[in-house]
């Protein structure tokens, strides 16, 4: 990747020296919420505030002008959107999972295989649609890195919310009577 120039040696070594201790973290984050749901707010609010220092890094990041012949090789624009398409794809997950586990309870497991089938192609439907529809709706309102952001959220808030909200078929904000 160094010699594609794609990323810098500092690139490389941030993310051998970050990269262990958080699939460690993870690890033990999986390990805690799985015991109980009593830390759920803490994850979501810690992954997100990572997600804030991942943007905050890549817009402060010095990136390197280098070229060969008129082309850059390092695109800091492009480097900054990727943070912040990624920050958002956190946050989406995180929020959609946290809705999941306090509200919405989706088995994916029930069924038999007709109706993990019909759930399959309905929520490859979906991203289809969601793919080819929210990124030119996004940019009608937003651009640069809000628009990263928003279009990174929305994929992994629909896979972990919307889509199991609308299969489940779960009335959550219904009134009791």
């Amino acid at each position: 990747r160094n010699y594609l120039g794609v990323h810098t040696p500092q690139d490389v070594l941030v993310s051998l020296f970050l990269g262990l201790p958080i699939l460690l973290l993870v690890r033990h984050l999986i390990t805690c919420i799985d015991k109980s749901g009593k830390h759920d707010l803490i994850i979501m609010i810690g992954g997100i505030l990572l997600s804030a220092i991942l943007i905050f890094y890549a817009k402060a990041k010095d990136y390197p002008l280098d070229y060969v012949g008129d082309q850059l090789l390092v695109n800091p624009s492009q480097m900054i959107n990727g943070a912040f398409r990624a920050g958002g794809g956190m946050t989406g997950f995180l929020c959609g999972f946290i809705l999941d586990r306090k509200l919405i309870h989706f088995d994916e497991t029930s069924g038999d295989w007709k109706d993990k089938v019909f759930r399959f192609l309905l929520g490859m439907a979906g991203l289809v649609l969601m793919f080819k529809t929210v990124p030119g709706i996004t940019a009608l309102f937003v651009s640069g890195g809000k628009y990263a952001f928003i279009n990174g959220a929305l994929i992994p808030f629909y896979i972990t919310a919307i889509f199991p909200l609308l299969v489940s078929g779960k009335q959550i904000f219904a009134r009791e009577k």
